[in-house]
């Protein structure tokens, strides 16, 4: 795999197709596992998608952030090793979640009736989460080296592998909520598995350098992390409450949803592919006033451009429900046409975000991140107890627009403190 080294449009572009593939892989499964269960167990694959949703937050906070910050800093044999102690760390994560998946899955068996339809999912993904996180880990890896071909590899691999086991479950009549989440994971397991062995050079492991290297990675990472973890409990806690005060069906309905907005989150992931690594880049080579320009203009546009996207989904948001996953969604057109407009202010928030990891204020981040969670656990519990589904998509349109212009207002402070500073590039400030 060649490093990319074209510039322009062109690793943006590949970014998108690359982000276009991995959009509406899940997608169409998820249009498969909605037209061929019912909304109960529909909901219960949208529980497991969250968790591994969850996980790969994690993940990104804890590992692959660090790496995309302190990875261009570095050449050679240091790259390499670098790299042998984020996998490390890696499979050490991915190990614990299946452990805790699987102590998951017996508790709700032995426990009770409640998690019935969850159980064996739980522990369908207690066998496959470590190679669904080390797909994720390896395309974050080449992303931070602007290889976005190689990432696109990878993708298209997975995708190939895991709608055809998909297609052939349902044209047997077997695909459930569980098997939809086995064959996900053994599609991340084949491409993973042959992608490690033809990359296995990039790699230098050794375990008493990794945990000197995640001491490192903790000194940021630990605000990552909590930051991360803030996050995705705001995000991804709603179809759980959802499933607890109206049942799995109004998580299936909320799972529909964030499928249909798949179409335009295509443009908003395979945009972030791109602007998360040229956002650490820029400052790591030019400073804080390029980085400041950049990342405000980078803002705007994506917002922009985010704007028109929502727009069109929201005038045929029940026509759209109803063609994808069938007419017992399409009285649902009004939470996906609210979640839409959500949809823009995460791409500000974005942009912001990663400003914020690029000049170490992780710290900063986290503390914002807690107006999500704030307004979940107040505003947005009463909401969906009243409300249900569309209770939830006001109360997360209102966490992510709040929590946004706060991002922005942080960042444009703590970056006009470091140029009249004049602190200059810190690149080689901080090296594993």
């Amino acid at each position: 795999m060649r490093p990319l080294t074209r510039t322009g449009v062109v690793q943006p572009a590949i970014s998108l197709f690359d982000q276009g593939i991995v959009s509406l892989t899940p997608f169409l499964a998820s249009v498969l596992v909605g037209r061929m269960n019912s909304q109960e167990e529909f909901g219960f694959y949208v529980l497991g998608v969250t968790i591994v949703a969850l996980l790969v937050e994690l993940q990104t906070a804890l590992i692959s952030s660090p790496y995309m910050v302190y990875s261009p800093r570095l050449r050679g044999l240091k790259r390499a090793q670098y790299a042998g102690s984020t996998l490390i760390l890696q499979l050490a994560l991915g190990g614990a979640a299946a452990v805790v998946l699987a102590l998951a899955a017996v508790a709700l068996a032995v426990f009770g009736r409640p998690g019935e339809g969850l159980t064996p999912v739980l522990g369908a993904l207690a066998v496959v989460i470590v190679f669904i996180l080390l797909r994720d880990f390896i395309r974050r890896v080449a992303m931070a080296r602007l290889e976005m071909e190689g990432a696109l590899v990878i993708d298209m691999a997975v995708a190939a592998l895991q709608l055809a086991g998909l297609a052939a479950m349902a044209a047997l009549g077997a695909l459930n909520a569980p098997v939809a989440h086995i064959m996900i994971g053994s599609a991340c397991a084949v491409a993973s598995l042959v992608w490690m062995h033809r990359n296995r050079h990039r790699f230098e492991p050794s375990m008493s350098r990794a945990r000197r290297d995640f001491l490192l990675n903790w000194s940021m990472g630990k605000w990552l992390f909590a930051s991360g973890l803030l996050w995705a409990l705001g995000i991804h806690a709603y179809p759980w409450i959802l499933a607890a005060l109206h049942g799995a069906e109004a998580a299936g309905i909320w799972g529909a949803c964030l499928g249909a907005l798949s179409l335009v989150v295509v443009i908003q992931g395979g945009v972030t592919n791109w602007l998360g690594p040229k956002i650490a880049i820029t400052y790591a080579r030019e400073g804080p006033a390029p980085l400041r320009r950049f990342v405000f203009r980078a803002a705007a546009g994506f917002a922009a451009v985010l704007a028109v996207l929502c727009s069109v989904l929201m005038l045929f948001a029940d026509r759209v429900l109803a063609a994808l996953y069938g007419e017992i969604y399409a009285s649902s057109g009004i939470v996906l046409a609210i979640m839409a407009v959500s949809v823009i202010a995460r791409g500000a928030a974005f942009c912001f975000s990663r400003g914020l990891f690029a000049i170490e204020r992780a710290d900063v981040d986290f503390w914002i991140n807690i107006i999500p969670l704030a307004i979940l656990g107040t505003f947005g519990v009463w909401a969906i107890s009243v409300h249900g589904a569309e209770g939830a998509a006001v109360a997360l349109l209102a966490s992510h627009t709040i929590a946004s212009v706060a991002r922005g207002i942080a960042l444009a402070v703590l970056l006009h403190s470091l140029v009249a500073a004049d602190r200059g590039v810190p690149v080689n400030r901080m090296q594993p």
